[in-house]
């Protein structure tokens, strides 16, 4: 599943903002959310990079705001799905204490009015998904992303194409198809 991040579309103000007390101490921290680019997919997932506030990445969480049983029918593992509907770390992080009390931190904050945060979730991935439709060859996140071409243009395309070209397409389909 490839990851992009909304902030690059709209509104690079995150809405995720809470604290959490470590050692005597408070971090200020706020999440961007990255969805899903692929139009295939019907996920319904945030990864949210964590930072402190000014300051560097601490950790990557994930979260699904629809009910467990939406995960199942995308084919999760279920307890995937079970840990992605309270929120989670990710895989890739580690389970230290302080990523574990960032974790606290935000299913704390989500239990504060989930409704609406869920809510909120929602129409965010829906205005991503549908900003990601409308830019076609654009790029997104930084990453150029494949257009669609019309028949007029694919005609265009295969006329333009050389003998090498050709060859090498048969080439790379061959080592794809052998995997």
């Amino acid at each position: 599943m490839e990851i992009r991040s909304i902030h690059t579309l709209d509104d690079v103000r995150p809405f995720i903002n809470f604290e959490v007390n470590v050692g005597g101490g408070t971090l200020q921290l706020e999440g961007h959310e990255y969805y899903c680019i692929d139009q295939s997919c019907n996920c319904a997932i945030v990864n949210i990079m964590v930072h402190e506030v000014g300051g560097s990445r601490l950790t990557q969480l994930i979260y699904g705001w629809r009910p467990y049983k939406h995960y199942v029918k995308q084919n999760f593992f279920k307890r995937d799905c079970e840990s992605m509907v309270r929120g989670d770390l990710s895989l890739p992080e580690p389970k230290t204490h302080l990523n574990k009390m960032i974790l606290a931190g935000f299913q704390n904050w989500l239990r504060q009015n989930k409704k609406e945060k869920d809510e909120l979730f929602a129409g965010r991935y829906k205005k991503f998904r549908k900003k990601i439709r409308e830019i076609g060859e654009d790029e997104i996140g930084g990453f150029a992303r494949t257009k669609v071409l019309s028949d007029n243009e694919m005609i265009e395309v295969l006329k333009n194409l050389t003998q090498s070209d050709i060859a090498d397409m048969i080439e790379l389909y061959g080592k794809i198809t052998k995997k």
